[in-house]
């Protein structure tokens, strides 16, 4: 159990270490009493786990506070802190590209569909690779020019 707790512990302290930063990153420094409800409301959390937080990102040179002041803290983020943000926005975007590229084009698709439909109502002694590569070269073919007619049509209206 004592496992569990401490791993929870850590999920959400990282949970909220990466909010702390995007927000300092999005919207520049901000004063604690904007900052801490922001984070409690968004995660749930207690303000006393947000502040040991803050404590604890601040140590490690993540964020820093600009004035000196104690009653009217003010976080901002530090080039350590905007070099992980960034570095992390690049990875995910990276992640998205890659995912983007397994999806099919839906032109494809909609060509794969008109394809297995025609090949599946061939008599089954002419389901071939063959003609199947055939039906789909046609297929696509004749919609490259349904398209153009199409688009002619549209444009003498």
């Amino acid at each position: 159990m004592a496992k569990l707790n401490k791993a929870l512990k850590e999920l959400t302290y990282s949970s909220i270490a990466s909010k702390v930063l995007v927000e300092l990153y999005g919207k520049g420094p901000m004063r604690s009493s904007t900052l801490v409800p922001l984070i409690k409301k968004e995660l749930n959390c207690s303000s006393g786990l947000v502040y040991s937080t803050l404590r604890e990102l601040k140590e490690g040179n993540w964020i820093y506070t600009p004035t000196a002041r104690k009653r009217f803290k003010v976080y901002a983020i530090t080039n350590r802190g905007i070099e992980l943000v960034e570095e992390e926005f690049m990875r995910r975007e990276t992640e998205i590209k890659e995912i983007s590229k397994k999806i099919a084009d839906p032109s494809e698709m909609a060509l794969e569909l008109l394809t297995n439909e025609i090949f599946a109502d061939l008599p089954s002694d002419t389901r071939k690779p063959m003609n199947r590569m055939l039906i789909k070269r046609r297929l696509q073919r004749n919609i490259e020019k349904w398209k153009q007619s199409i688009k002619r049509s549209v444009v003498e209206t």
